[in-house]
């Protein structure tokens, strides 16, 4: 996830300075040294805080950053959560690039805890790949900060039959039969309930399509054919 992330950070100094950098810092600081802190406005689980440090020591490796939590921990409101030391045209220059990142992760962290302590052990908690291009990495590492679970990674780790793949081909029946065709030699057997992925239940099966009953039993065949 390193060369994720440092690319990341690369691409997002580029748009934040292009090439003339912080004009109005430069404009009124030179070598002046400061002291900033990081306080929360809400709380939340903490996620990214290497990445919130990551920014300032690329900018300037002189500065210092010192974090008061531990990443997953719980953040109350105003919290004192981390404290930054170094110039002060260096602290400015990069302090909203660590911002963006450090408040991206936490809030998925925090919204991830919410629905994990909601479910309170009686489900587990997915996440998609309705991710922001490039992000997904990131944003799957603060699923897990949060508690929660990643799901496939991409299009290539992982089989999963959606209600577009049935649509185009026709039916449920052969667009499993074509995935053992295609993969069967490092398939030992399919969960039909984990594989295919039936959005818009009720209204796509109420009426007369195929009845939720009709449904139950095509996927219990398929399942005893591939088990």
């Amino acid at each position: 996830m390193e060369k994720e992330y440092n690319e990341l950070i690369n691409l997002a100094i580029i748009e934040d300075f292009n090439k003339l950098g912080d004009i109005t810092s430069q404009a009124i600081f030179k070598h002046e040294k400061c002291k900033a802190q990081l306080l929360s406005k809400d709380r939340g689980i903490l996620a990214g805080s290497f990445l919130f440090t990551a920014v300032f020591t690329r900018i300037d490796p002189q500065t210092q950053v010192e974090f008061l939590f531990n990443e997953g921990d719980k953040i109350d409101y105003s919290a004192h959560v981390a404290t930054i030391k170094g110039k002060a045209l260096s602290i400015l220059s990069a302090e909203r690039i660590a911002l963006n990142f450090l408040s991206f992760l936490s809030g998925i962290a925090t919204k991830t805890r919410q629905f994990v302590d909601r479910a309170a052990g009686r489900t587990i908690i997915l996440d998609t790949r309705k991710t922001i291009p490039a992000y997904r990495q990131l944003a799957k590492y603060a699923v897990r900060t949060g508690k929660g679970e990643n799901h496939r990674n991409g299009l290539y780790d992982m089989i999963l039959i959606k209600d577009n793949h049935i649509d185009a081909i026709g039916s449920m029946t052969e667009a499993v039969n074509r995935v053992h065709k295609k993969w069967k030699k490092i398939l030992r057997g399919i969960s039909i309930e984990d594989a295919i992925r039936c959005e818009g239940f009720n209204e796509d099966f109420k009426d007369g399509i195929l009845s939720a009953k009709e449904l139950e039993e095509e996927i219990y065949q398929i399942s005893l054919k591939y088990s």
